[in-house]
């Protein structure tokens, strides 16, 4: 699955598109159904998007493999390759593990650093027994 991040003029990191990302939030909020294209353009109604463009979308979505394809009759239906979380932790493990490889301390500090209330703290100190849980099993 290819996957490239982006970091937006306003800072934000983007994993998809603008107009992906709303194609793959309608997938998503229907996880485990298949959707024909009118189903989809239903779903991103907000501003006017033509059939055609939305068709395009998913189809570069195809073949990025962040969705899936099935004929149904004449039509072609869609859903989503994995789960939004799935596809969440999977950019991160793209991305970080190359730095854990080659920067493992200061990235393990600057994570650590900016973490600023007490339920962040908390939140990481349960990942780590979890953790560790695991590797003990």
């Amino acid at each position: 699955m290819k996957r490239t991040l982006r970091i937006a003029a306003n800072g934000q990191a983007l994993a998809l598109g603008p107009l992906e990302q709303r194609v793959m939030a309608v997938l998503w909020n229907h996880q485990a159904e298949w959707l024909v294209v009118s189903d989809v353009l239903a779903g991103v109604r907000r501003t006017k998007l033509s059939y055609s463009a939305v068709k395009s979308v998913l189809g570069n979505l195809v073949d990025k493999g962040h969705a899936r394809k099935r004929a149904r009759g004449r039509a072609n239906e869609f859903t989503a390759a994995q789960t939004r979380e799935g596809f969440e932790r999977a950019m991160m493990g793209d991305i970080v593990a190359p730095l854990l490889r080659q920067y493992r301390n200061p990235l393990l500090a600057h994570i650590v650093d900016g973490l600023e209330s007490d339920s962040e703290i908390a939140e990481l100190e349960r990942l780590l027994a979890d953790k560790r849980a695991q590797r003990d099993r």
